[in-house]
């Protein structure tokens, strides 16, 4: 036989218990919901107790990150989505900028942008009609659109630290007669280079890279609803065919920080 032990709290109960199993049970309450009795999990009322903060009044250097230039990035967006059904009329449009890359090119102020638009289109479809009545159904449409752009940074608060670079020097040691295996007069002193070592000294620089900081974007569209058709010997005919053309300006508003050391002043 195995014995298990199981440590709960006082708000459970132990139902049934073996040498094996123990089956624990939370307490609940009942409620009517105008049907049938339902049952309810209590939550407990958890207590808490404030933490002194020690911290340095003495003053200090801290390594935090430091505002070097705020912008805002103009990006103009063209879409068309096509859809192969009748639209009667577009619902709703929903929209959320996501910002999948910022960086900046090192030793430049080019700053690489890319990112999409994800679009929830609700719309009316039109599935049949009579004179007077016109039948259909709401579909959703979920899609990303993408749009990447470079622009020129001007660090309009603060120049970013300069860059360290790294190095790498050799050196050499060099010998002379007294150390050849070979006879020589001594009036001859040859001094060449010890080939069978080679020295260096190599420098390496973690430099802190400025990086983004994406604090708000606003979108401005406009959409419009569009039938596609073909012309066949100068005939145009429907395909059935319709699409959503899309037209806006997309505003990125970025901050570019970079990690440094602060000197903080001593507390009053």
């Amino acid at each position: 036989m195995v014995n298990v032990r199981v440590e709960h709290s006082e708000s459970y109960k132990v139902l049934y218990e073996n040498s094996n199993v123990v089956h624990i049970s939370q307490q609940y309450k009942k409620a009517w919901n105008g049907e049938r009795w339902r049952e309810e999990k209590l939550i407990e009322n958890c207590p808490n107790e404030e933490v002194e903060i020690i911290s340095l009044k003495s003053g200090a250097i801290a390594k935090i990150p430091v505002m070097l230039a705020a912008f805002t990035v103009q990006i103009n967006i063209n879409s068309l989505i096509e859809i192969s059904e009748p639209i009667l009329q577009i619902k709703e449009i929903a929209k959320k900028v996501n910002i999948h890359q910022c960086n900046i090119m090192q030793d430049t102020d080019v700053l690489f942008i890319k990112g999409s638009v994800k679009k929830s289109i609700e719309y009316y479809t039109n599935t049949s009609s009579n004179s007077d009545k016109t039948y259909g159904a709401v579909q959703t449409l979920i899609l990303d659109i993408p749009f990447k752009c470079t622009t020129n940074i001007k660090y309009n608060i603060m120049e970013p630290q300069e860059i360290i670079k790294n190095t790498a020097e050799e050196f050499k040691y060099i010998k002379n007669n007294e150390y050849l295996n070979f006879d020589l007069d001594e009036n001859e002193n040859i001094v060449y280079d010890d080939f069978n070592y080679f020295n260096q000294i190599t420098n390496e620089y973690y430099n802190e890279v400025p990086y983004c900081e994406i604090t708000s974007s606003k979108i401005i569209e406009s959409e419009k609803l569009i039938e596609i058709k073909t012309e066949n010997d100068n005939i145009s005919i429907q395909q059935g065919i319709y699409a959503i053309e899309g037209e806006g300006v997309l505003y990125v508003e970025i901050r570019i920080l970079q990690n440094r050391l602060v000197s903080i002043p001593m507390m009053p």
